[in-house]
C-alpha cells in the first residue's frame, strides 16, 4: 500500500522567509514612530529644565515683593532689585527684566535661552504689588 499523503511537520524555509518579510514590513512601519518620540522627549527634556530655570529665577522676586498691599515695596525696589545668583543648568540661561511702569504693578520677565545656539525656549511674565 502506498500513499500519496505526506506528513510535513516540520516549517519549511519559505515560510520562515515569509514570517521574517512580514516583520520587517512591521518594523520599518514603526520605526519612524520611534524616531519622533525620542526627538520629541529630547525637546522636552529641555523645556522642562528651562521652565525650571525661569521659576528659581522668579522665586526670590515672589518672596521678596509680596502681594499684599501692607507689605508691598517702592517700585524703585523692584528696578533697583538685584539678585546675585545667575542661574545656569544644562547649557541654560537667563535674563530678567524689570519694568514699573504702571501704577501699583510692576512687571518682571524671564528669558530662558539656550546657550549653544542663544534660542529662546521660554519667557514667563509676571506682575508684583508695588507702591507709587
Amino acid at each position: 500500500m502506498s500513499s500519496d499523503t505526506r506528513d510535513d511537520d516540520g516549517v519549511g524555509l519559505i515560510e520562515i522567509v515569509v514570517a521574517m518579510l512580514l516583520l520587517a514590513v512591521l518594523a520599518l512601519g514603526v520605526l519612524p514612530l520611534l524616531i519622533q518620540a525620542t526627538g520629541t522627549s529630547v525637546v522636552n527634556r529641555d523645556l522642562v529644565a528651562a521652565n525650571n530655570v525661569a521659576a528659581a529665577e522668579l522665586a526670590p522676586i515672589r518672596a521678596d515683593f509680596p502681594n499684599s498691599p501692607a507689605n508691598a515695596k517702592t517700585c524703585d525696589d523692584l528696578s533697583g532689585y538685584h539678585h546675585d545668583e545667575q542661574l545656569r543648568s544644562a547649557g541654560l540661561s537667563a535674563t530678567r527684566e524689570i519694568d514699573c511702569a504702571g501704577e501699583g504693578t510692576g512687571t518682571v520677565t524671564v528669558k530662558v535661552f539656550r546657550e549653544s545656539d542663544d534660542e529662546l525656549l521660554v519667557k514667563i511674565v509676571t506682575k508684583v504689588m508695588v507702591r507709587g
